[in-house]
């Protein structure tokens, strides 16, 4: 009787030590991003985001943040990749001094949305016939209360459906990477 009782208890630990392991693991590959991934770190704002090594990209706002005719004064970098190597299809993330929102169009989805690393923010998905635009803003309270002072961080997608539809679980492992570093 005592044999059966303690054969009993170590299925069940084992039992419950599997599972565990299983959510474990099932939570891991969900947040993994692929090994093809590279790092692009932002160290003015403190941000990075993982994107596909074979996906061009461009670093925005290392030059001179006083006002030109094409750029407003508010100073802002970030990067700016191009899916699919195609500069009409395109990613935006920047982080910025002062405070980031945005006032949706009529017809705008409002989502809210979580990075991998918990950052959390609002996602504002706009359509037309044969494009997409999503602006994410970030958390400012939550960004603050990470010492994220005086700063924002927010992105946009802007292309078409075709090309977003072919590449939307890369994106949102892009989107899901961004952390502050």
């Amino acid at each position: 009787m005592r044999r059966l009782k303690f054969r009993k208890l170590i299925l069940l630990i084992f039992t419950v030590f599997g599972l565990s392991a299983y959510q474990s693991n099932e939570i891991v590959e969900e947040f993994s991003t692929p090994q093809n991934f590279i790092t692009h770190s932002n160290s003015r704002f403190n941000f990075s985001v993982g994107i596909p090594d074979n996906w061009d990209y461009r670093v925005e706002g290392t030059e001179n943040y006083k006002a030109t005719e094409s750029r407003e004064a508010i100073p802002d970098a970030g990067i700016v990749i191009n899916v699919e190597n195609d500069p009409e299809q395109k990613i935006s993330l920047s982080g910025q001094e002062g405070t980031l929102s945005w006032d949706p169009a009529g017809n705008a989805v409002v989502e809210d949305f979580v990075t991998q690393t918990g950052l959390k923010g609002k996602k504002y998905t706009s359509e037309d016939q044969d494009t997409i635009s999503i602006y994410y803003v970030f958390d400012q309270n939550q960004l603050r209360d990470l010492g994220y002072n005086t700063r924002a961080l927010g992105g946009n997608i802007h292309m078409t459906k075709d090309v977003y539809e072919q590449n939307k679980d890369t994106i949102e492992l892009i989107i899901r990477s961004i952390r502050l570093s």
